[in-house]
């Protein structure tokens, strides 16, 4: 064998761990890893101020239909890279990206800030490296109106907001 191939597989050998490690997480671990403290959570006596307590600010606040309350949603995502995503040249941004998952947890509240429901969702992603670009680029542009709501319901709620963490949960929205 020669001296050029026995470099080019060293090479590889000492590159392949990094490649296939290369993991990003974005969100609120607690909605998929905390067991007690989503089995405390009980509809018809959990407070907005408990879920608060428990997972911290959530990802985006919506209303309800028929101004019936709000849905708390919060996200968690682990994404990896596929391995297209280190070829050289170029064709690692064209035909590369992450796979992964997204979970999603669901808190749904009246208007007197009870616990209606709670639901989790749980999706494959994939999500190639040109379109992130792209929607990277288109997001410079854009508002944050998810970012907005939550500051409005903490600020409703007498809760702080975390600007680090409302940063985090936007890169995840825009994974999304």
């Amino acid at each position: 064998m020669q001296k050029s191939h026995l470099y080019s597989i060293a090479a590889l050998l000492l590159l392949a761990p990094a490649m296939v490690s290369c993991t990003v997480t974005y969100g609120n671990t607690d909605i998929v890893t905390a067991k007690e403290k989503l089995a405390a959570m009980s509809p018809g006596k959990t407070t907005k101020n408990d879920v608060f307590e428990a997972f911290g600010q959530p990802s985006d606040v919506v209303p309800l239909d028929h101004d019936k309350g709000s849905c708390w949603i919060y996200r968690f995502r682990k994404a990896s890279n596929n391995t297209i995503a280190y070829l050289p040249m170029g064709v690692g941004l064209v035909a590369g990206g992450k796979n992964g998952d997204v979970y999603t947890r669901l808190f749904d509240f009246n208007r007197k800030n009870i616990l209606t429901d709670t639901r989790a969702v749980s999706k494959e992603l994939y999500t190639s490296n040109l379109f992130s670009l792209g929607r990277t680029i288109n997001n410079l542009w854009s508002t944050n109106d998810s970012q907005k709501r939550v500051h409005e319901e903490m600020k409703r709620l007498d809760k702080p907001f975390d600007e680090s963490r409302g940063s985090e949960d936007q890169l995840l929205e825009n994974a999304l």
